[in-house]
């Protein structure tokens, strides 16, 4: 069984500021073979993936082309983007997910439930400011129903 342990990174916020955030470097590929590289906040109350437009011009996707849908943030603001298909990679997993392109920039880059919790277990450490990603695997799936699942049961 193998997976990666990513530890958290600094991030500039917009306006000034740093934070430590639990960040995973992951690859998109458009359908045209163009690739990007970014640091994604592993965000498990977000639903999809959300990049800024000018990811998609990055990757030569004309965002107007995808489906035209409305993406919840926090609090009562809503953000306007389209959804496209992408390939992704985190680790040495590549999967198709779908991403959300804001039709505009200030917005942070987001790996959402979607196909990306899908494909791995995470694991959170706070405390040591690190990620570990696992993808799901059959080996991966036993070790974790017994070693965690079974040992900490059911809530009550």
């Amino acid at each position: 069984m193998k997976g990666d342990v990513y530890p958290y990174q600094i991030r500039v916020r917009f306006g000034g500021g740093a934070e430590l955030l639990p960040l995973i470097l992951c690859r998109a590929t458009s359908s045209g073979k163009k690739s990007i590289s970014f640091l994604g906040l592993l965000d498990s109350g977000a639903q999809i993936t959300l990049l800024p437009k000018a990811d998609a011009e990055g990757l030569n996707i004309a965002i107007e082309e995808g489906e035209h849908t409305a993406v919840g943030g926090i609090g009562n603001e809503e953000l306007s983007g389209y959804r496209h298909l992408l390939m992704l990679k985190i680790g040495g997993i590549s999967f198709r997910a779908p991403v959300v392109f804001a039709d505009r920039n200030d917005v942070p880059r987001v790996l959402g439930r979607e196909s990306v919790f899908e494909k791995f277990f995470l694991i959170l450490d706070e405390k040591g400011r690190r990620i570990a990603a696992v993808p799901r695997s059959k080996a991966a799936r036993r070790l974790f129903e017994k070693e965690v699942f079974e040992v900490l049961g059911s809530p009550s």
